[in-house]
């Protein structure tokens, strides 16, 4: 007999029918894709301690809570062990899984086997579970992480800390993602209206390449937009003058995504061209209006590489730059296919960049 066959005559012993239904509801997402190894080496018994603690873990959380728990579950207490675990739920959204996969590699710790089922539910208005459903509810993503033992309680700790501040990150990113496409959109047409109006100053062959570089860019801006880039975080940057020294300063509010938090910023409150590094100063006040480079950052969300910097300068009709848009984010593998990539769209590129 099958370890889930026997777990759901346990099931039908010990509950009365109304939990027996809550419970059945949950055990088949919850297992649906768990390893055969980990079912057998569990038992009926362990599988149901499992279950039972997913359903404590999610009865109650507030609609935007990111709940993180790490723990050495013990026979005493929760009715099985070996492992420790990461247990976590959160509104059902990308990356949650690769980007918690990412930050255990990070912080050393080997995964055994993993279960991560979306729910389907209703909850009351202070949080309390009500009810499991089946193919409509609110969508969370459950997660249970089975790592290798570890005692260290200052690790576990460490861990706990890590995982929540990835789910941050990943949080932002996602919520914000269809504001910074709708921005690059934005972006997009305001180069093209700003090439219909370059200085009329200029000779006829400046014009026109002036022009044409813009309509270039636009064009990158809205090749990116199509899945060709995942967006992750957004911020403004403007040139001013300030007590005579022209300063670089963030714009308040202008963050998303992982970037959201402009008070972060090393430029919250404006800095002197003349105290940056030199070869910021030169990329901040000359060379080329597109620079696509890396960032010096890996990235918590989805894949831990450094993270894709395009960085455009705001130049006024008269071609002054008056400051520059920044994306960070990651290329795609669409885009990242040999030939996926338009040679139209080659860009300079400059060393790594920090995320500012």
């Amino acid at each position: 007999m099958s370890a889930l066959r026997q777990l759901d005559e346990l099931i039908a012993k010990r509950f009365s029918k109304r939990h027996q239904s809550l419970l059945r509801t949950l055990v088949g997402p919850l297992f649906e894709k768990a390893n055969p190894e980990l079912l057998n080496e569990l038992g009926d018994d362990g599988l149901l301690a499992v279950a039972l603690g997913a359903l404590s873990f999610i009865q109650r959380k507030q609609p935007e809570e990111v709940k993180v728990r790490v723990y050495d579950p013990s026979l005493q207490t929760d009715g099985w062990e070996a492992y420790t675990v990461l247990e976590l739920t959160l509104k059902d959204r990308p990356f949650i899984v690769d980007s918690v996969r990412a930050e255990l590699q990070r912080q050393g710790f080997e995964l055994r086997h993993s279960l991560h089922p979306v729910f389907r539910l209703r909850r009351s208005a202070d949080g309390e579970l009500i009810a499991l459903l089946k193919g409509r509810g609110v969508a969370e993503s459950y997660g249970l992480f089975l790592l290798t033992r570890q005692d260290d309680a200052v690790k576990l700790a460490r861990l706990a800390e890590g995982v929540k501040r990835v789910l941050h990150d990943v949080v932002q990113a996602t919520d914000d993602y269809p504001l910074m496409r709708e921005q690059t959109g934005q972006l997009s047409e305001r180069l093209r209206q700003l090439a219909k109006s370059v200085s009329c100053g200029l000779l006829a062959g400046q014009q026109r390449q002036r022009a044409g570089d813009l309509r270039e860019y636009a064009a990158f801006l809205d090749w990116l937009a199509a899945d060709n880039f995942v967006f992750l975080g957004y911020r403004e940057y403007e040139l001013l003058e300030l007590d005579g020294m022209r300063s670089l300063c963030v714009v308040p509010d202008s963050g998303l995504g992982i970037l959201r938090d402009t008070s972060r910023s090393a430029y919250a409150q404006p800095v002197p061209i003349s105290q940056l590094p030199e070869a910021l100063r030169e990329r901040v006040t000359s060379g080329p209006l597109l620079v696509v480079t890396k960032t010096n950052a890996e990235a918590t969300v989805h894949r831990p590489i450094r993270m894709d910097y395009i960085g455009l300068k705001k130049v006024s009709s008269a071609w002054q730059v008056l400051g520059e848009q920044r994306f960070i984010g990651l290329f795609t593998s669409q885009a990242l296919y040999p030939g996926a990539r338009d040679p139209h769209f080659a860009p300079q590129t400059q060393a790594g960049a920090g995320a500012g």
